[in-house]
């Protein structure tokens, strides 16, 4: 689930041994999907924001060789004085099924004005390192540390490790949010919940399949913060779709409910 969000543990990343990696791939596919979840706020500081709503939209598409992920985050933001700010960000992004490839367009407008833009490539080196190519706001490259990942198979890996058994994973990513898109991400992963019965017209398509609670915090690698930037909670489906979203700011903290959940076709 990579937007605006981010996540960080500064702790070695876990990796399963090569058996355990090549069995849990072989039952891990993504669902090419469309979600909407509506947020609000679930607990706030007076000081920061008096009122914070807004609304998620994230879209998977199966392209064959890769995924499409187009993302939308809005939210509109009340302080102490009554103002109110308005937020928009939108990401956009194709990622190779193998994780070696990484393209990416993100924009981020507050109250109409674009503060944040950034397009540009990735791509991972057989050796785990890898390197970033900015088209936008100007031309740089930036070096991925090994082990890096892409948000899909960031994605992977988190129910790769629930698949395991396992109660913490520790995973460095890229999510494509420009110069400052580089996090150690540190999970916990509770005990498998039962199936999904598909009770309810919004959850039927997910009848049937397992899913675990995740917290996830997002710690800036470049900064090395000991504080998250933010966390995230959520139950996950094996199909790579969310749930009873919690984004965590500090400061304040939003709930997202699953209101509206369209399963795609598959592009092969």
């Amino acid at each position: 689930m990579p937007i605006r969000l981010r996540v960080a543990f500064v702790l070695a990343l876990i990796s399963l041994p090569a058996a355990v990696s090549r069995a849990a791939d072989s039952q891990i596919v993504l669902a090419p999907h469309r979600a909407v979840y509506e947020l609000t706020q679930s607990r706030g500081d007076a000081s920061a924001a008096v009122a914070v709503r807004g609304r998620l939209a994230i879209e998977v598409q199966d392209t064959c060789e890769g995924h499409t992920t187009n993302q939308r985050f809005w939210t509109e933001m009340q302080n102490a004085e009554g103002t109110t700010s308005i937020s928009d960000f939108s990401l956009s992004s194709w990622e190779s099924k193998d994780g070696k490839r990484f393209r990416f367009q993100m924009r981020n407008e507050v109250d109409g004005e674009t503060i944040e833009e950034y397009t540009g490539t990735a791509e991972r080196r057989p050796d785990g390192t890898g390197a970033i190519e900015m088209s936008k706001p100007a031309t740089a490259t930036m070096e991925l540390p090994e082990g890096t990942v892409f948000p899909n198979h960031h994605l992977i890996e988190l129910i790769r490790h629930a698949i395991a058994g396992d109660r913490f994973v520790s995973i460095r990513v890229f999510d494509g949010s420009g110069e400052d898109g580089l996090f150690e991400t540190g999970g916990s992963i509770g005990k498998a919940l039962p199936p999904e019965e598909g009770s309810g017209p919004i959850l039927a398509p997910l009848k049937g399949l397992r899913s675990w609670p995740f917290r996830v915090a997002f710690f800036p690698l470049l900064t090395k913060a000991e504080e998250p930037q933010y966390e995230i909670g959520f139950r996950m489906y094996e199909n790579g779709v969310s749930a009873d979203l919690v984004l965590d700011y500090s400061s304040y903290a939003l709930k997202g409910e699953l209101v509206r959940l369209e399963m795609l076709p598959g592009g092969c």
